[in-house]
């Protein structure tokens, strides 16, 4: 956290489109550690180990240094393929309930049956989370396509905060499901929770008001930059600075909510808990 934070601090002193990965780094991994603890409240057999998280982190990172050396199309088809790839597993492992040895299997029976319109039924037109995100992220893979904009951070960063969002959204929605249509009392969501979670939402929200106001630009000369400059917002903080304290109460209150998430689950024998 500490190199981090240097790192960070060199890219607001001298912001460039290289030094950018030195602020998206903490990102990637509060976002998956977000993802993966989620997670593990119900699949805690299936939550993948440290080693292969952190392998995984490193991958990101690889991808990451070499997009800013090329924005060739070859390399930007990779990316996506990779994206996908990844997406799929990732999907079916966690929507489909499906372990790592199965994934594989059912990601060749899904395709088999795409090719075949006489194995077509009414089941594969309806509507489920697994097709929703999939979906989500074969348009996200088409934008990144058609922009190609150099260097990959920005798309690694979105990748990563709308598939997290997005499972965020599916856990609440079934805790609520097997709180309130089930009378599942372990499942219901403590006040103070919601509490928690309509802070943190409101503090990403304003902060994404004061994150749209560009101030500088790392493509641009320093004097070009220096011209889209303006006056600070509140005594020596700028609009960045107040994004920066916004965001980080956010993240705080995002934490503090799902740590009270499940504390109605405490006391539950885990053979009778939900999995979903």
């Amino acid at each position: 956290s500490i190199g981090e934070g240097i790192l960070s601090s060199c890219y607001h002193v001298c912001p460039t489109g290289v030094n950018f990965q030195f602020d998206t780094t903490f990102m990637y991994s509060m976002t998956i550690l977000i993802f993966l603890k989620m997670f593990q409240f119900r699949h805690s057999d299936l939550t993948p180990s440290p080693h292969k998280t952190y392998l995984l982190l490193s991958f990101i990172l690889t991808v990451e240094v070499i997009g800013y050396f090329t924005n060739d199309l070859v390399f930007y088809i990779l990316f996506c393929l990779c994206h996908l790839f990844f997406a799929n597993y990732v999907i079916i492992n966690i929507y489909g309930n499906k372990g790592a040895s199965s994934t594989m299997q059912h990601t060749l029976q899904s395709i088999r049956i795409l090719w075949n319109p006489k194995q077509w039924n009414w089941d594969c037109f309806k509507i489920k989370p697994v097709k929703i995100v999939f979906a989500v992220n074969i348009g996200m893979s088409a934008i990144i396509l058609i922009q190609r904009t150099p260097g990959v951070s920005t798309y690694l960063l979105q990748i990563l905060m709308v598939n997290m969002q997005m499972y965020f959204m599916y856990y609440i929605y079934c805790k609520l499901i097997y709180a309130y249509r089930k009378n599942c009392e372990g499942e219901k969501i403590r006040s103070v929770t919601f509490l928690y979670g309509a802070v943190s939402f409101a503090c990403i929200i304003s902060s994404g008001y004061f994150y749209t106001w560009i101030e500088r630009s790392t493509i641009e000369t320093p004097a070009l930059s220096r011209n889209l400059n303006r006056s600070c917002r509140i005594g020596i903080f700028d609009n960045h600075d107040i994004w920066h304290f916004l965001s980080s109460a956010g993240i705080f209150f995002t934490f503090m909510f799902i740590l009270t998430l499940e504390d109605n689950n405490k006391i539950t024998p885990r053979d009778n808990i939900p999995v979903f």
